[in-house]
């Protein structure tokens, strides 16, 4: 499962998401995050495909025992 990177504004602070899932890395405006996944872009879509965001973004699930 692949997830859409894109740049979002938390706080005062840009970040890469994938999904609901925030991959590693500040920056302190949109140009350099997206600089940032330009330039590391197989990095970024590494931890995008990472079993973490995979876990962060899927629907919950509630399992009777």
């Amino acid at each position: 499962m692949t997830n859409t990177i894109t740049a979002t504004k938390i706080r005062r602070t840009w970040v890469l998401t994938a999904g609901a899932y925030v991959l590693p890395g500040k920056f302190k405006s949109e140009a350099a995050a997206l600089e940032a996944l330009a330039e590391k872009s197989s990095f970024y879509a590494y931890w995008a495909g990472s079993i973490g965001a995979s876990v962060a973004n899927s629907t919950p699930r509630v399992v009777k025992a």
